[in-house]
């Protein structure tokens, strides 16, 4: 009996299917990722994937900083268009602004801005929208959007607007003014 009970929960470690949250220290918070590296808000957890990472620091319904990579000319869900090699960013952020406003699971999507920005002397742009959950809880979020040798990557902020979003903006903004471009 205890031998099934142990392999019952070898199980459900193995395969529950959860992502693995690494608590983010001060001595180890210096992030790299092919050329990129940034210094990670101190205190958050990460979990990373294939195309990314993803921060939160008390869950990702109430905020979430993330990075990822996504593949060029690959579909869209909602606009059914892709993201080209020799496309220019304004139009890559019209993009991203028409999937984001067809998303029917975005309630009152209002963006907010959409400009263009620099990070690390890489051309970028920066949208930030509000939106609605299905349990209409407001949501702010700020992504920043850039191509490097043929690749889109988002680099993005989300946070529960009330509370939430402006108490953790500056952890994500000294995230961002520490991101660089490390080309070896």
């Amino acid at each position: 009996m205890k031998w099934n009970k142990m392999l019952v929960v070898v199980y459900l470690i193995v395969f529950s299917g959860c992502a693995i949250w690494t608590p983010i220290k001060k001595d180890k918070n210096l992030w790299k990722y092919r050329d990129f590296q940034a210094e990670f808000p101190v205190g958050w957890a990460k979990s990373s994937h294939s195309n990314g990472v993803v921060l939160t620091y008390q869950g990702v319904y109430l905020q979430e900083i993330s990075f990822s990579k996504a593949r060029m000319n690959a579909e869209f869900k909602f606009s059914k268009r892709k993201i080209t090699e020799d496309m220019l960013l304004q139009d890559i952020s019209k993009l991203i602004i028409d999937e984001l406003s067809l998303n029917q699971n975005l309630k009152n999507f209002t963006l907010l801005e959409n400009s263009p920005t620099n990070l690390s002397g890489q051309e970028a742009f920066k949208i930030v929208y509000t939106f609605n959950n299905v349990d209409f809880v407001t949501y702010k979020c700020v992504t920043y959007g850039f191509v490097y040798e043929k690749k889109f990557y988002q680099m993005k902020y989300i946070a529960a607007l009330q509370y939430h979003y402006d108490h953790f903006l500056k952890d994500f903004e000294t995230m961002m003014e520490s991101f660089k471009i490390v080309s070896e």
